[in-house]
């Protein structure tokens, strides 16, 4: 009898619990909902979930002898890692702050226009080296263009 009751033991499914996850704002600590969080256990699979309108997204039947690395990720937000997080019986809970990322700043730059609309007569020297680089260009060449400004 004791032997058959070694066996049974061997045979159950090992221990499993949950985890429970928060997303928060940082600064105002304002739950995040529709975050990403990505649950990756060292056997190499990984669980996806949304947070809900609380900012929780709860992952079930984890195992308790692995460590998971929890991923979060929210659009105008800092991504958040955490390594080596364990998992008890019943529900783990873990809040997740992320902080808002800086806004960054562009500055555009107005250049003048390459032709002058106000005047009606430009001119430019042409070298004769500049001429000789031309393709077919001898230095001896006369070359002459016209621009009209498009309005």
């Amino acid at each position: 009898m004791v032997a058959e009751r070694q066996d049974v033991a061997r045979d159950s499914p090992p221990p499993t619990g949950c985890l429970q996850v928060r997303v928060v704002d940082d600064h105002d600590r304002v739950a995040l909902p529709g975050a990403l969080v990505t649950l990756g256990p060292a056997d190499g699979r990984s669980l996806r979930g949304l947070s809900n309108g609380v900012g929780e997204v709860t992952f079930d039947s984890l195992r308790l002898d692995q460590t998971y690395t929890v991923r979060v990720e929210f659009p105008g937000y800092a991504k958040a890692f955490l390594r080596g997080v364990s998992i008890g019986q019943g529900t783990t809970h873990l809040d997740v702050s992320l902080m808002e990322r800086q806004a960054e700043c562009i500055e555009i730059v107005d250049h003048p226009p390459l032709i002058d609309l106000e005047k009606n007569s430009v001119s430019t020297v042409f070298t004769a080296e500049f001429l000789r680089e031309l393709p077919g260009g001898t230095g001896h060449s006369s070359y002459s263009g016209y621009c009209t400004p498009h309005r």
